[in-house]
C-alpha cells in the first residue's frame, strides 16, 4: 500500500494512532518479579522483590530505571510480556471510566491514569513485537521461531478482565 493511501486512511480513521500507551496500576509488594530492559541488545536484568507502590510511583519507577516489569502471566513459557495499549486518546476518558465501574466491583483496576506513550515505529525498531492472540489449541500451528509470541485467547477472559483495545509487546531477545 502507498503511504499516500495508508497517511488518508489514517486522517479518518480516529482509532488508528501512532503511539502505543503503558499505563500502571498499583502493586502490592513481596513478589519477585522480573523486569524488562529497554534496550534490546543487552541481556534483562535479574528479579527483584519490589515493594507496594501506587501508580504514580510505579510510573515515577519507570522514569527513573528506564525499565518496564514484565509479566509471564498469560503468554505461554516464560516469556516476558510488557502490555500497551492502542486505545485512542479521545477515548482513554471512557477506558478509566470502565476501569473505576469495575474496581467499585472490588476489581484490581487493569489501568490507572498513569503512563508513557512510545511511538510504534520506534518500538518495532527496537524489536519489540505485538503478541499473537489465539486459542490454545493453535500454538502448535505457530512456528516455532516465533512462538514466544502466543497469548491464549479467550473472549469471555479478555472481557472479565476489561481490557478492551489492548496489545502486549515482548522484547525480541531471539
Amino acid at each position: 500500500m502507498k503511504h499516500s493511501v495508508l497517511a488518508g486512511i489514517k486522517s479518518f480513521r480516529r482509532d488508528m494512532g501512532n503511539l502505543l500507551f503503558h499505563f500502571t496500576r498499583s502493586r502490592p509488594g513481596g513478589a519477585l518479579s522480573p523486569t524488562v530492559n529497554l534496550n534490546p541488545f543487552g541481556p534483562p536484568p535479574p528479579p527483584t522483590a519490589y515493594e507496594p507502590k501506587t501508580a504514580f510511583e510505579v510510573l515515577t519507577e519507570i522514569l527513573t530505571s528506564g525499565k518496564l516489569i514484565g509479566t509471564s502471566g498469560f503468554v505461554k513459557g516464560k516469556h516476558q510480556c510488557v502490555s500497551f495499549t492502542e486505545w485512542p486518546v479521545s477515548e482513554l476518558a471512557s477506558m478509566f471510566a470502565i476501569n473505576n465501574e469495575l474496581a467499585k466491583g472490588g476489581e484490581r483496576p487493569r489501568y490507572e491514569p498513569y503512563g508513557i506513550a512510545v511511538k510504534k515505529d520506534w518500538l518495532f525498531q527496537k524489536n519489540w513485537r505485538p503478541v499473537i492472540y489465539q486459542p490454545e489449541s493453535e500454538y502448535s500451528c505457530l512456528p516455532p521461531t516465533i512462538q514466544w509470541r502466543h497469548v491464549p485467547m479467550s473472549p469471555l477472559r479478555l472481557i472479565s478482565l476489561g481490557s478492551g483495545n489492548g496489545e502486549s509487546l515482548v522484547p525480541n531477545y531471539k
